[in-house]
């Protein structure tokens, strides 16, 4: 500064440069939403599928038949129970698959107590399912039926004790618990499903092989949503 300017207009000077500096204002800048939107989740083509797919099992399928069977006084204690727990059990996985608690606060606090009330349901679910199989609602006939939809128990009560397992152990095994809880989803749930979708698109009866192959079709999409699921931050995650 020239050295006649004086030590008052000096002092002038650097409260104006002061002030300017202060007045302006902070840049504009985006911030990401706290709250994750509720259509931004884990989705994949496979998760999209067996969701379609079990929501024209329950809604199409499982309500109307249900009511046909009260209506004809053909609905047993524990046919009742599974119908209703399966439907709570659907609802629950098809949500936690899709919402994860990394993708924040409101979602984990969600996705724990859906699992908690998911896993109680399902526990249920299978043990009326399997009861009323090969006891309450057991014949000669349909015997594909029943060892396919026993399999899909069989692998939900695997995927229910083994998921548990590794969310409950320290230290926690998370990635060991969303391969197991896809075992429940695409296993325990789709499996039934799957073997009913002739019937849902009009055939008057499933063939005898559907019953085999659907499962084995259930499971390739599981390993296949598994995949998506666990690539890397940055790939493609539709596929």
């Amino acid at each position: 500064m020239p050295e006649n300017i004086d030590k008052s207009t000096e002092g002038n000077l650097l409260a104006q440069e002061t002030n300017a500096t202060e007045e302006v204002p902070e840049p504009i800048t985006s911030k990401k939403p706290t709250v994750r939107p509720v259509w931004d989740g884990n989705f994949n083509i496979w998760w999209l599928l067996s969701t379609l797919s079990l929501l024209l099992f329950v809604f199409y399928k499982g309500f109307p038949f249900l009511a046909d069977q009260w209506r004809a006084s053909n609905v047993g204690p524990a046919f009742a129970t599974h119908m209703f727990t399966m439907w709570v059990l659907v609802l629950g996985c098809t949500w936690n698959i899709f919402h994860s608690p990394s993708h924040g606060k409101i979602y984990r606090t969600t996705h724990i107590y859906v699992g908690r009330i998911a896993y109680v349901f399902g526990l249920a679910s299978v043990i009326s399912g399997f009861y009323t199989a090969w006891v309450e609602r057991y014949s000669q006939s349909n015997m594909g039926f029943r060892i396919g939809i026993s399999i899909g128990g069989g692998m939900q009560i695997i995927s229910q004790i083994i998921g548990y397992y590794a969310i409950k152990k320290k230290p926690k095994n998370i990635r060991l618990h969303l391969v197991w809880m896809h075992g429940l989803f695409f296993g325990g749930c789709l499996i039934p499903a799957m073997m009913r979708l002739p019937t849902i698109f009009g055939a008057s009866e499933t063939p005898s092989w559907w019953y085999y192959v659907s499962p084995v079709i259930a499971l390739v999409m599981m390993v296949l949503s598994i995949w998506s699921h666990l690539r890397p931050a940055g790939a493609i995650k539709w596929i």
